[in-house]
């Protein structure tokens, strides 16, 4: 807990720097992705020009990830249309799953507000099978919140 502690420091600080908002994400992806199993890390923001799809934002991990994404489509899709956190402990499982990886066996996406308003979303990904448990979700949820209006 002392790792997710230390970190959520350091999202603050990134959260209150005078940064560009990109710039802010892209350093929140590669703090996160110094944790164990946090294997890709990414943001999809809501399309400014069609509120009902995700653009792919910063990302580190694996360098051919989904590039836009439909409401309701793929887990991310999902978050979008239900505004809440996803667990999925099996990808395998997940019907509604749009993989691009085989390696990714669990994942983890949250939801992120501007204003009160679907913005983006904040997606871990991990090559172990139900690597997000209630630590993980209650720190990302903490990271995301740091990030409210940030975007």
């Amino acid at each position: 807990m002392s790792e997710f502690k230390t970190l959520l420091e350091e999202v603050r600080s990134v959260c209150r720097s005078h940064a560009r908002a990109e710039d802010k994400m892209a350093q929140i992806c590669h703090m996160l992705q110094e944790v164990d199993g946090y294997d890709w890390v990414g943001f999809y923001l809501v399309d400014p020009d069609r509120h009902d799809s995700l653009v792919l934002g910063p990302h580190v991990g694996s360098d051919n990830p989904h590039k836009e994404l439909v409401f309701g489509k793929g887990v991310c899709g999902q978050v979008a249309e239900r505004q809440t956190t996803i667990v999925v402990d099996k990808v395998a499982d997940e019907l509604n799953y749009l993989s691009l990886d085989p390696a990714v066996k669990s994942e983890i996406v949250l939801p992120l507000f501007r204003q009160g308003r679907l913005a983006g979303m904040l997606d871990v990904e991990s090559v172990t099978e139900a690597r997000f448990g209630d630590r993980d979700r209650l720190f990302l949820e903490e990271v995301c919140l740091q990030m409210t209006d940030q975007i």
